[in-house]
């Protein structure tokens, strides 16, 4: 096959491909998951410390030799919590929303 001197924005639009799309890498040729280990080391953590939190989950991390941002470890938290069964939110107090004054 033969190739064309015409540009790749050109080449899109007579494809009907966005630029983005065409850009693009193949599934097979991205990393599966970079945070992996990351994601299986906070879930084994959560169920040995069920009442500790991202914070503390952090600094163990640090203290074991991990190099993570302290963001990163609150998003993936966040994820490994909420699929964990029987997590749920903390709720407020019943009387949290009683009105001031009444009892």
């Amino acid at each position: 096959m033969e190739r064309l001197d015409i540009s790749g924005r050109k080449a899109c639009k007579l494809a009907g491909l966005s630029r983005s799309a065409f850009r693009r890498k193949p599934n097979r040729e991205r990393v599966d998951d970079p945070d992996k280990a990351l994601r299986e080391k906070l879930r084994q953590w959560a169920k040995t410390h069920p009442c500790q939190g991202y914070r503390r989950a952090w600094a163990d991390l640090r203290a074991e030799g991990w190099v993570v941002n302290r963001k990163k470890v609150q998003r993936l938290w966040r994820e490994v919590v909420l699929e964990s069964p029987g997590a749920s939110p903390p709720e407020a107090p019943r009387d949290f929303y009683r009105p001031a004054g009444e009892s």
